[in-house]
């Protein structure tokens, strides 16, 4: 759909271990692209999880968070990022659950020690089930994921005036 016109604007995750077809395609210039935004990586924890105890500074690396049930949601690109995170480590994280359901995994993570990583923080640090969590940056040096968007470089037209504005707005609220 890009390629042919019908598609003006495609919204992507980037992370070199994720779309490879695609990175190749980024960076021969078959596509032009432009960075929205460089998520975090969080750890979202219950408040009083052990990994938030005799802390002076709110990170985690990913070591210690190996060593409890980890919840992965099941989105795709996000998945397997995450879980390439620990690979890369050369950790092995424990699979607690594997959730299509960000809800689900806040409630289960507010109620037990699993851990889930994020790229977003939310503005509110409460699970559905009224359990306080924190989020926790990662202390690890970690390759950054992307939020690219995307055009084809054969698109004559360019994109529309309102895609244009999504991507500016985008760019400004992220820098």
């Amino acid at each position: 759909p890009l390629e042919n016109g019908d598609v003006d604007l495609l919204l992507t995750f980037r992370s070199g271990m994720i779309q490879p077809e695609l990175d190749r395609k980024v960076d021969n210039g078959d596509v032009y692209s432009r960075v929205l935004c460089r998520p975090n990586t969080y750890a979202m924890v219950r408040a009083d999880h052990p990994v938030c105890q005799n802390k002076a500074n709110a990170t985690v690396t990913l070591k210690e968070l190996a060593q409890y049930p980890n919840i992965f949601i099941n989105d795709g690109p996000a998945h397997t990022h995450f879980y390439s995170l620990y690979q890369n480590a050369g950790l092995s994280p424990k699979v607690g659950m594997v959730s299509t359901i960000s809800t689900m995994a806040q409630s289960v993570v507010g109620k037990t020690e699993a851990v889930s990583l994020r790229l977003v923080r939310p503005s509110i640090s409460v699970s559905p089930l009224g359990d306080r969590l924190a989020y926790l940056e990662l202390a690890d040096e970690i390759e950054w994921p992307q939020v690219l968007a995307i055009t084809h470089k054969n698109n004559q037209s360019g994109i529309s005036k309102r895609a244009e504005a999504f991507v500016d707005v985008c760019q400004r609220k992220f820098d």
